[in-house]
């Protein structure tokens, strides 16, 4: 199976990130993605993170996953300094939706859709399966809980008689989320018509 992950800086509910420390705004790249990018380089983090989740089967059998966690490797003090907004915008309906709540013991793939949080878990009774070629994009939402949050996505998978455990984002990588913290030393937010990015907050 083969696995690919983007951030997905247009997710519906929009996309926020905590830069630590105070940012201006001409310290900001212009382009979303690029600030994204800039912000997590300089030890930021999203408040929930929004990920793009592409699975292939490559080969036969087919694959089935029976179950997707993400596991936290670290909890420490949430980050607080930039608030950083994206709004959103429409998303495909041809996904899956899922979201994790990295506050939970076990942090298992919940239904959800644009804004709504967890819900039910999504493997109860349920699988998805590829065959060679196939694909599916998990629309992936996750919320941090209490803690900025280290963690990384676990699929358990099923290929024949072989079964596995896929890490992303892999090679030793991981993803953080941080909870939203009020008093920001500054806030902006970009402006899509102006392609720019404009002050707000007091």
């Amino acid at each position: 199976m083969k696995a690919s992950i983007d951030f997905n800086v247009y997710a519906a509910d929009g996309t926020q990130l905590i830069v630590p420390g105070l940012v201006h705004r001409a310290q900001i790249p212009a382009a979303p993605a690029a600030a994204r990018r800039w912000a997590l380089a300089r030890g930021g983090a999203g408040m929930v993170s929004h990920l793009d989740v592409t699975l292939e089967g490559r080969h036969s059998p087919s694959v089935v996953i029976r179950q997707i966690r993400a596991t936290v490797s670290s909890r420490q003090r949430p980050l607080s300094g930039t608030l950083l907004t994206i709004p959103g915008a429409e998303g495909s309906a041809d996904s899956v939706n899922l979201a994790f709540d990295l506050g939970e013991a076990v942090p298992v793939a919940r239904r959800a859709g644009p804004g709504a949080g967890p819900h039910e878990p999504y493997f109860a009774g349920r699988y998805i399966t590829l065959g060679p070629g196939e694909q599916v994009v998990l629309k992936v939402e996750v919320w941090p809980g209490a803690n900025l949050c280290t963690w990384r996505l676990d699929l358990d998978v099923v290929a024949g008689s072989a079964s596995q455990t896929i890490s992303l984002p892999g090679d030793g990588q991981s993803f953080r989320t941080t909870p939203e913290r009020p008093n920001y030393q500054a806030e902006y937010e970009f402006q899509p018509i102006d392609q720019a990015w404009v002050t707000t907050g007091d």
